[in-house]
């Protein structure tokens, strides 16, 4: 059963893993249900139950995955960025952003969103 299910675990956990469009985030439970097992029985399956974990993260982690992907998607847009406009739109506490500051790896993202921190804003892109 193992070997049965570990394409289509793989599947969904690169699926929601992929770095196009909003991130999502992987748990035991979610893959689970979208599998269709148990939650008893998957724990069974060495091999898909690792591969879950290899790439299970904190909320922490999720959530520097989302900053770094709305912030990006504001300075394609050349939108305006202030804090409370990124924390409205990913539906964040005002200090979600700051505890995840830390594992932010986009230096152009870490950049800004210490400006944010900091209280400023990012006006809107200029015309070039």
């Amino acid at each position: 059963l193992d070997e049965k299910l570990f394409p289509k675990v793989k599947e969904i956990v690169d699926r929601i893993c992929s770095p196009n469009g909003k991130p999502d985030r992987v748990f035991m439970a979610r893959i689970e249900r979208e599998v269709g097992a148990p939650s008893k029985q998957f724990e069974k399956l060495p091999k898909c139950s690792q591969y879950v974990t290899e790439h299970l993260e904190t909320q922490n982690e999720y959530r520097a995955r989302q900053v770094t992907w709305a912030v990006k998607l504001f300075l394609e847009e050349g939108r305006y960025i202030s804090r409370n406009q990124i924390n409205h739109f990913l539906n964040y506490r005002k200090n979600d952003m700051l505890a995840c500051f830390s594992l932010i790896t986009d230096p152009v993202v870490k950049k800004v969103v210490g400006v944010l921190l900091a209280g400023e804003v990012i006006p809107k892109r200029a015309e070039d």
